[in-house]
């Protein structure tokens, strides 16, 4: 059981900052912003702000949550 507790925390860390590099690697440039601006006309930047401050909102309360 102890092994799988360990496994359990290191993926949830791992998923929690992963996205958080995958957001900065893409940035506006995604194909996703590039989607949403041309169905909401918000500016591309904003939608790669939003979603790296969502990231940064969950990985700061799943590590609350973890710790």
């Amino acid at each position: 059981v102890g092994a799988q507790v360990i496994a359990a925390y290191l993926i949830a860390w791992f998923l929690l900052v992963s996205a958080i590099r995958v957001i900065r690697d893409h940035g506006v440039q995604a194909a996703d912003a590039t989607e949403l601006r041309r169905l909401t006309r918000l500016p591309q930047g904003f939608w790669s702000s939003f979603w790296l401050i969502g990231s940064l909102a969950a990985l700061g309360l799943g590590a609350v949550l973890l710790i």
